[in-house]
């Protein structure tokens, strides 16, 4: 039980991660777009 609990901790954790790199690709592809505008 302990396990699995330290388990979907880590997968939360690496969703948060994923998510917060979209963010960080949207935002330096609107820079960009920005700049060319």
């Amino acid at each position: 039980m302990c396990l699995r609990k330290d388990m979907s901790d880590d997968t939360s954790f690496v969703i948060d991660i994923e998510i917060h790199r979209d963010k960080f690709f949207e935002n330096i592809i609107s820079i960009i777009r920005e700049i060319f505008n």
